[in-house]
């Protein structure tokens, strides 16, 4: 458990201010994971029965957990990492349709694959470089049913690219207040303005800059990008964990 940090404080102390419970918090030495839910709880902000647990799924939507990054910039412009989230109970279940998943994305000898090692250690990773000098298309299975067909690329050296960027977003107060989640329906809103963006060819990629749904135990992830379609997750995927807060001094 970590102290909260000094450039923090003030924050800290206009929310507690405001709610009028600066007294319960100030006793509480650390703001993090459980503690940060017991937080919000108290403040009754987040609730556990929340409207889009309710929501229907979106008809595009893909249970294939795909990302797909740009290669560091040392392995060159045509090179991508393509890589598969799959939940470890589900590999034990159903081992072999993920590998005939895996053995179309993943036949590189510098494929990497192990179980999550820290955090949200229910999850698998899958992961290899692909050359990406001609686009790749592949033909996706679930559950050993032919699934969607995608093709992954890169833009043209020297030509413009196109993206869809946010940051931010939200649509649970499982850990936050996530204020017009309900008001905008941004469970559904949000992947399904993503999903109609990203299904245009002219499109190259997508981002989320920081705060990524406010997760902190992999279950809001798993509920979102299991609400984007598969040609969304097969775009080029840029993200940040966090933020960058300027220090003083």
């Amino acid at each position: 458990m970590g102290k909260i940090v000094s450039g923090a404080r003030d924050s800290i102390d206009e929310e507690c201010t405001l709610y009028n419970v600066c007294d319960w918090f100030n006793g509480m030495e650390a703001l993090y994971h459980e503690d940060a839910r017991v937080w919000c709880q108290a403040l009754e902000l987040c609730p556990e029965d929340e409207k889009w647990r309710q929501e229907p799924r979106l008809k595009e939507a893909s249970s294939i957990n795909l990302r797909v990054t740009p290669g560091h910039a040392k392995r060159g412009y045509t090179t991508a990492r393509v890589s598969l989230i799959t939940k470890i109970e589900e590999e034990e279940e159903d081992e072999g349709a993920l590998n005939v998943l895996k053995d179309e994305l993943f036949s590189s000898e510098e494929m990497y694959s192990s179980d999550f090692k820290y955090r949200w250690t229910e999850n698998h990773l899958t992961s290899s470089l692909v050359d990406l000098s001609s686009p790749l298309t592949l033909t996706l299975s679930d559950n050993g049913m032919v699934k969607e067909e995608v093709t992954i690329s890169v833009p043209k050296v020297g030509e413009g690219v196109k993206g869809l960027i946010y940051a931010d977003p939200c649509f649970s107060s499982e850990w936050i207040t996530c204020l017009y989640k309900d008001d905008y329906q941004t469970f559904s809103r949000t992947p399904q303005l993503t999903n109609s963006f990203m299904s245009s060819n002219e499109m190259d990629f997508w981002s989320v800059l920081g705060d990524n749904w406010y997760d902190q135990d992999g279950s809001l992830s798993d509920a979102i990008f299991g609400q984007f379609s598969l040609q969304t997750k097969s775009k080029l995927f840029l993200t940040t964990p966090g933020k960058i807060r300027e220090r003083d001094g």
